[in-house]
């Protein structure tokens, strides 16, 4: 497991809370890393990054098997879940607000203790967990028009951007 991180990418002197909803999607963001990302919308007009899940493979693995297609998911109750599927890989992320959990691909993960899983040797299964940060991001319209562009902060930290070679 990777090291602790937290990035501050807020507004000093916004007023963060309350929580109006939460977002999720899943897009390729490399040659051979996907991402999944959940995020819950501030009041602030801010989105808080929740979970962010990287999917490694070989280049281009989620054009395989059907291309990708994101289908967003519910919330309810603290409870926000996304499905998608990719490149063959059906990927389940569920994030609960009340217990600070994340349950990815039917794995339990305390929220306190890390937000960004890296997963390697991706394809139609989900590969392996290689890597865990805990960060700490207020982003503008994550799931807006500019799509995961506002995640640049986060994708410069030094263990993610490795990762996304």
């Amino acid at each position: 497991m990777l090291g602790v991180i937290v990035c501050a990418a807020s507004i000093a002197g916004q007023n963060l809370a309350p929580r109006l909803g939460a977002g999720s999607t899943t897009r390729p963001v490399s040659s051979s890393v996907a991402a999944s990302v959940v995020t819950e919308m501030l009041a602030s007009g801010l989105s808080r990054l929740r979970v962010l899940v990287l999917w490694r493979g070989r280049s281009g693995w989620y054009d395989a098997n059907g291309g990708w297609r994101s289908n967003g998911g519910g919330t309810g109750g603290g409870l926000t879940r996304h499905q998608a599927q990719i490149g063959g890989l059906k990927i389940d992320v569920s994030v609960d607000s009340v217990t600070e959990t994340a349950t990815i691909q039917g794995q339990q993960f305390d929220l306190r203790r890390a937000n960004v899983f890296l997963f390697d040797g991706v394809g139609p299964q989900s590969g392996s967990l290689v890597g865990t940060l805990r960060v700490e991001a207020h982003l503008i319209q994550v799931n807006g028009p500019r799509g995961l562009e506002s995640l640049a902060p986060v994708f410069a930290i030094a263990e993610i951007k490795e990762f996304l070679r």
